[in-house]
């Protein structure tokens, strides 16, 4: 048990950067490397019982700093008026936008 907890510890490591970049827990990368058959199922099950012994199937030991925004419903709005399903007045309205900025989106149009 004690060569797993080494192992963990070193995965824990290495993963810290990757959480801070990507926000991916660590049972979603232990997962991947059992799908790549990277590892066998012994040793990941090791590795899980490890996490579960020091609380990390839990609260993982490292936080997600990033930021994340989602645009998609900017881009079907812009979409819709690139192709003409939507007026700029109606395209402001869904992006929530001032008078001002409705020349923004006719730009976009053209």
């Amino acid at each position: 048990m004690i060569f797993v907890l080494v192992i963990v510890f070193i995965i824990s490591a290495k993963y810290q950067s990757h959480k801070r970049q990507y926000g991916i827990s660590m049972q979603a990368i232990l997962m991947r490397i059992k799908i790549c058959n990277i590892l066998n199922d012994h040793a990941i099950k090791q590795i899980f019982n490890a996490f579960k012994l020091l609380g990390w199937n839990v609260n993982e030991p490292y936080d997600f700093h990033g930021f994340e925004q989602s645009n998609r419903m900017q881009q079907l709005i812009y979409r819709a008026l690139a192709e003409g399903l939507v007026s700029e007045r109606k395209a402001a309205e869904l992006s929530k936008m001032e008078g001002n900025e409705i020349t923004e989106l006719k730009m976009v149009k053209k």
